[in-house]
């Protein structure tokens, strides 16, 4: 439970500004994937053409093993209104919603 804890905490939380050695990789698909270290941590970002993250996955380790991912959509206002995580080494996938109670 510590573990899924951390994770959500991560996704609600995680500063872009803490992203650091940003590095663009080649993928086979021609997607714009940028990989960030983070506290001794990976972070691989596919991004879309408007320069929003599409997804990005939290790897770890020298082999860069991945934890979870995150998947943004429907962005208005540069927020995502829709969030998933799916991760790895649990059968888990948890979908999050933006509410907005302004008028």
């Amino acid at each position: 439970m510590e573990t899924l804890t951390e994770d959500i905490r991560w996704v609600v939380l995680w500063n872009l500004n803490d992203l650091s050695q940003p590095l663009q990789i080649s993928s086979p698909k021609k997607e714009l994937l940028v990989q960030y270290f983070y506290k001794g941590n990976w972070i691989i970002g596919k991004m879309s053409s408007n320069d929003f993250p599409d997804k990005i996955t939290y790897a770890y380790g020298k082999k860069k093993i991945p934890k979870f991912d995150v998947t943004f959509n429907e962005y208005y206002d540069g927020i995502p209104r829709k969030i998933a995580v799916k991760h790895h080494k649990f059968d888990l996938r948890i979908h999050l919603s933006y509410i907005s109670f302004a008028n």
